[in-house]
């Protein structure tokens, strides 16, 4: 998983994993 941080950026961790 990533950062609490990052899930906050991008709002979803997933949505970071995915393209």
């Amino acid at each position: 998983l990533e950062e609490p941080d990052d899930w906050l950026r991008y709002g979803n961790p997933w949505e970071k994993a995915r393209p």
